[in-house]
C-alpha cells in the first residue's frame, strides 16, 4: 500500500464518486483501481489499472467534453454507447464533472428503443466508440439526436496527464443529478434517474446494524480485506453491470477484472479465465455459473471464492445445492423474471373459427410482417424467431375464464407437448425472404470489417444466428456433420465475410477450419503475395537523385523498440531529420517513454510526426505534406506490426500488409528511390529446420519457400512481407534490408525503463506457480539488450553505401546464447520453485490436456 494510505477514513454516505475517486487517487493512488486482458488470449496477462491512471482518464474525458460541448448547468443528457472497457467509467464521471446526466443505453435495442430513451430524456448527443460506430449513425440516421462524437481509444486516453478537472460541490446539492438507466414494462422502456443518492444510501448500508449470528448481505461484502478482484460479465449498461464503476472507489477494495471486450460471455470462458487470474468474488446470471458448473472439474473453481453473487433469474435446485455446499450464494436483490425457464420467446395464435384449413396453413407466414414489426420494439431476447409461432388447434381451444380472459396456466398445460417439441425440434424454420446486399449495405455495416459484436450482436443473437445457420444447413446437406459450427467458430471468424469463406468451404469441400493442411497454410501465404505485388512489374519507377535534404522515416515511433531505435537515430552522425508516420495523433506525446533521455535541447528540432493512413492514396497525407516527404525520404524504416501471436493470417493483411505496399509505392515514386528497412521477425523463417534439417543454423538469406514460416499468423505475415519486398527489389530495383528480430530484453544501459513482456515467459510462470514445479526443458536464451539492438538496426539504416539495387538480410539475435538451464536455475532461485520431471503431468492435471510436452 501507498505510503500516503493513512488518509482519513471515508464519511460512507456523505460522498460522491468523482470526489471519492479524486480522494483515492492522492491518498491512495497505487491502489488497484480494475484489471484488464492485454489481448483475446487471457493467457498474455493483464495490465493492473492503478486509481491515480483512472482519475486521469476521468479528467481527461472531462476537458474533452468541455472543449466540445461546454459544461451543462441545467443537467443535460448524454449518452454513451461503448464495447465493455473501462472508457465507461472515464466517459460516466468525466461527463457527470461538467454537469451532465448520463444516459446508457444498450447497443443491443433496436434503434426505434434508443429512439425514444433519446426522446424521452431530452438527450442531443451521444458519445461512442469506434466499434459501435454503426449504431450512432443509425440513432442519428432516427433522427432522435443532433449529432454523435467518437471518443478516443483507451489506450490514447490512458496515456494522456490532462490537468485535474475540478468537481467540489457539496455532495448534499448533487444529490439529484448523476445517471439515468430505463425499466421496461409495456411498450416502450420508461427512462428512470439515478441520483448520487442512490449510490450514497450503498454507501451508508456499511452503517445497517447486524443480525446475531448472521453476516449482513448489503454493500459491506464487498469490502475485502486487504483487496480482492471479482469478475462479472454483466455489461456497463446494465444496473448490475455498474458496479464495475461504484465497487473500485466506494468498497475497501473490490477490484473488477474486465474480460476481453467483444468475446460473449459463457461458461468456458469463464473457466479460461479463472485459471488465469484469482478471484474472490462472482457476480454473474445463473446460466452462466451453471455452464461452468457443468465443465470438467467445475465445482472447483467454486471452492475458493468468498461469495457468488447472482441476479437476472433463479439456480435450478440441482445447482443452487452443489454450490451452496462449497460457497456462499448471495442474491442482493429480488428477481423480477418469469416464465418457464426458456432462452427464447414462443408464439401461440389462436384462429378465429371461420379460418378455413388452407388459412391455417399459412397464417403464421400472413402474420410475420406484424410480428417482425412488434420485434422492433423488443430487445433480442425478447424476438419472436421465424420458427417459434404455434398455431392452435380447432379441438384445443385456449382455456379461458368465465370473464373470457385467457387462463395461461391452463392454456400452457394443454399444449404442453407442442411448446415442448417447438423447443426441442431441430427442424429448419421457414426462412424469410434474403434481402438483397445493397439494402444489407444501407444499414452501414462493412461485411469484411464489421465484426458481428462490435454491431451489437449479443450472446441470445448469436445463438439465433448459429440455430438458423444449422437448420439451413441440415436442411440443405443432410448428411454433414455440422457440430463443429458453434459460438468459438463464430468469435473466430466474426464478421460476415469470414463467416461466409468459412462455410462456403466447407459445403464445397467438406473442410472444418482448424484441419487446414500445410499445403493449404503455404497456399494462404502465397496468395497474399501475389495479392499485395500485383502489378509492379508494371510500375515504372523515377530514376534516382541524391540532391536535397535527407530524412529518414520511421513508421511505428510507439512500440517498446520504437524510442530506442528514436534515441539511436538521433545518436547517429548520417541522421539528418527523422519523421515519424503514426497511425495516431497521440504518438507525439507518447513516443517518449518515462526515465528515457530522448534528444535534448535543439536537436529536437529535427524530429517531425505525421498521421497517416497506411491503406489510403498518399498516405491521406495532405499534397505538400506527400511532396515533402517524397522529396526528403532517403531510408524508411517499417517497424508497425501488431505482435499478436494468436490472430490468424489474414488479420495481418489490413493495414500492415496494405501498409507495406503503399511504401513500395512511396519509394517507386520518389525521386530519393529510398531504401525499405523491414523489421521482420524470426518467426518468420522459424519453422527453418523442418524444412531444410541439414542446416542447423538460419542463414541471412531472403526467403524463397514461405513454408519457412513459424506455424501462426504473425511469423506467416512477416513472411510473406520479406517476399513482397524480395519480389519489390527484383522487379523493380527497390533497395531492401530485411531486419529479422528475435526475443528482446530491457536495457543494457542504466535507463530505467520495464523489459517488455514475453507473453510465453509470463504463462509459464503463472502456471508454474499454480503447480509448484517449473517445466525441465527451456529453449536457449538468446534475448538481445533493447538499446544494443536498436543500435544495431541505426547503424544498418545509416551505412552509406555505393551500390545501388541492394538486398540484405540481417539476423539479428543475441551471439552468445546460453542453454535454458542457466535460466531455468534463475528462476527457481529466485521464485523458490521446484524443478524437475512432472511439469507436463501437472499441466495436464491443470487444464485437461493431451497434449502438453515438456
Amino acid at each position: 500500500m501507498s505510503p500516503t494510505a493513512t488518509h482519513i477514513r471515508p464519511s460512507f454516505g456523505n460522498r460522491t464518486l468523482p470526489q471519492a475517486l479524486d480522494d483515492l487517487a492522492s491518498f491512495l493512488p497505487d491502489r488497484l483501481h480494475a484489471s484488464i486482458p492485454k489481448d483475446r488470449d487471457l493467457s498474455s496477462g493483464f495490465v493492473d489499472v492503478s486509481c491515480r491512471d483512472i482519475s486521469r482518464c476521468v479528467n481527461f474525458m472531462a476537458h474533452w467534453i468541455d472543449s466540445r460541448l461546454g459544461p451543462s448547468a441545467e443537467f443535460d443528457t448524454l449518452a454513451y454507447i461503448g464495447i465493455p472497457d473501462l472508457r465507461f467509467v472515464a466517459v460516466f464521471l468525466g461527463a457527470v464533472k461538467c454537469g451532465y446526466k448520463v444516459l446508457l443505453p444498450s447497443p443491443r435495442n433496436t434503434p426505434a428503443t434508443n429512439s425514444s430513451l433519446m426522446q424521452q430524456t431530452g438527450c442531443m448527443t451521444v458519445l461512442h466508440t469506434a466499434e459501435v460506430a454503426a449504431v450512432a449513425k443509425t440513432l442519428v440516421s432516427f433522427g432522435s439526436i443532433l449529432n454523435s462524437l467518437e471518443v478516443p481509444s483507451f489506450e490514447e486516453i490512458v496515456a494522456a496527464d490532462p490537468q485535474v478537472y475540478p468537481f467540489n460541490k457539496d455532495s448534499a446539492l448533487v444529490r439529484k443529478s448523476h445517471h439515468t438507466r430505463y425499466l421496461t414494462k409495456l411498450g416502450m422502456p420508461k427512462p428512470i434517474t439515478m441520483t448520487h443518492a442512490t449510490f450514497a444510501v450503498l454507501d451508508k448500508e456499511r452503517h445497517l446494524p447486524t443480525v446475531p449470528g448472521r453476516r449482513n448481505r448489503d454493500y459491506s461484502i464487498w469490502d475485502f480485506n486487504g483487496g480482492g478482484n471479482f469478475y462479472t460479465v454483466f455489461p456497463y449498461f446494465h444496473l448490475a453491470g455498474f458496479c464495475l464503476l461504484v465497487n473500485p472507489i466506494f468498497t475497501e477494495a473490490s477490484s473488477p477484472v474486465l474480460g476481453p471486450p467483444l468475446m460473449p460471455p459463457s461458461g468456458a470462458l469463464l473457466k479460461a479465465f479463472m485459471r488465469h487470474h484469482p478471484l474472490r468474488a462472482l457476480y454473474l446470471p445463473p446460466s452462466i455459473a451453471e455452464q461452468l458448473l457443468m465443465e470438467p472439474g467445475g465445482l472447483d473453481f467454486f471452492k475458493d471464492l468468498h461469495f457468488l453473487c447472482y441476479t437476472g433469474g433463479p439456480f435450478s435446485p440441482s445447482a443452487g445445492e452443489q454450490l451452496s455446499k462449497v460457497t456462499e450464494l448471495c442474491p442482493l436483490y429480488g428477481s423480477t423474471e418469469a416464465f418457464q425457464e426458456r432462452s427464447r420467446s414462443v408464439l401461440l395464435i389462436e384462429p378465429k373459427g371461420n379460418v378455413s384449413e388452407e388459412q391455417l396453413s399459412h397464417l403464421s407466414n400472413a402474420i410475420w410482417p406484424i410480428v417482425e414489426e412488434a420485434n422492433r420494439l423488443l430487445p433480442a431476447q425478447g424476438r419472436i424467431l421465424r420458427g417459434s409461432i404455434l398455431v392452435a388447434r380447432r379441438e384445443k381451444p385456449f382455456a379461458r375464464a368465465g370473464k373470457g380472459t385467457i387462463v395461461r396456466r391452463l392454456m400452457a398445460q394443454l399444449y404442453e407437448s407442442e411448446i415442448v417439441a417447438l423447443y426441442d425440434e431441430n427442424v429448419p424454420s421457414q426462412a424469410a425472404p434474403l434481402p438483397s446486399l445493397g439494402k444489407a449495405s444501407d444499414m452501414g455495416f462493412d461485411a469484411t470489417a464489421t465484426t458481428f459484436f462490435s454491431a451489437g450482436l449479443d450472446s441470445v443473437m448469436i445463438g439465433q444466428l448459429l440455430s438458423n445457420l444449422k437448420s439451413g444447413l441440415k436442411e440443405s446437406s443432410p448428411t454433414r456433420n455440422i457440430e463443429w459450427l458453434n459460438t468459438r467458430t463464430v468469435y473466430q471468424h466474426s464478421s460476415v465475410g469470414r463467416l461466409s469463406e468459412i462455410l462456403t468451404s466447407f459445403l464445397n469441400t467438406g473442410q472444418i477450419p482448424g484441419e487446414a493442411t500445410s499445403q493449404s497454410r503455404v497456399s494462404a501465404m502465397e496468395d497474399l503475395v501475389q495479392k499485395y505485388t500485383q502489378g509492379l512489374d508494371q510500375q515504372a519507377s523515377n530514376p534516382k537523385t541524391g540532391a536535397g535534404p535527407k530524412a529518414t522515416v520511421l513508421v511505428g515511433s510507439t512500440g517498446y523498440l520504437d524510442p530506442f531505435i528514436l534515441a539511436s537515430l538521433f545518436n547517429s552522425p548520417t541522421t539528418h531529420t527523422i519523421i515519424c508516420l503514426n497511425h495516431s495523433s497521440k504518438s507525439q506525446n507518447t513516443s517518449k517513454p518515462p526515465q528515457l533521455p530522448l534528444v535534448q535541447g535543439d536537436r529536437l528540432s529535427r524530429l517531425h510526426f505525421l498521421t497517416v493512413n497506411l491503406d489510403a492514396p498518399n498516405l491521406a497525407l495532405p499534397h505538400h505534406d506527400f511532396i515533402a516527404l517524397s522529396n526528403t525520404a532517403t531510408t524508411i524504416i517499417y517497424n508497425a506490426w501488431k505482435p499478436d501471436f494468436n490472430l490468424p493470417l489474414h488479420s495481418f493483411s489490413n493495414p500492415f500488409l496494405t501498409g507495406l505496399r503503399s511504401l513500395i509505392d512511396l519509394s517507386l515514386s520518389s525521386p530519393r528511390r529510398p531504401r525499405i528497412a523491414f523489421v521482420s521477425s524470426i518467426a518468420a523463417v522459424g519453422n527453418w529446420s523442418t524444412v531444410f534439417p541439414d542446416q542447423s543454423e538460419i542463414p541471412e538469406l531472403p526467403v524463397e519457400d514461405v513454408d519457412v514460416a513459424l506455424h501462426m499468423g504473425y511469423g506467416e505475415s512477416k513472411c510473406v512481407a520479406e517476399r513482397n519486398l524480395r519480389i519489390a527489389h527484383e522487379e523493380c530495383g527497390v533497395d531492401v534490408d530485411i531486419l529479422r528480430v528475435g526475443q528482446i530484453g530491457g536495457s543494457s544501459g542504466g535507463e530505467r525503463c520495464k523489459w517488455p513482456v514475453q507473453v510465453w515467459l509470463r504463462a509459464m510462470m503463472r502456471t508454474s506457480r499454480v503447480i509448484g514445479k517449473l517445466p525441465v526443458h527451456v529453449a536457449p536464451v538468446d534475448w538481445i539488450p533493447v538499446d544494443v539492438l536498436a543500435g544495431q538496426i541505426a547503424s544498418i539504416v545509416g551505412d552509406v553505401r555505393a551500390a545501388d539495387l541492394e538486398y540484405h538480410v540481417f539476423n539479428l539475435v543475441h551471439p552468445g546464447r546460453v542453454e535454458g538451464d542457466v535460466f531455468l536455475d534463475t528462476l527457481i532461485n529466485r521464485f523458490r520453485c521446484r524443478g524437475g520431471e512432472g511439469w507436463a503431468s501437472g499441466v495436464v492435471g491443470l487444464f485437461g490436456r493431451e497434449d502438453a510436452s515438456e
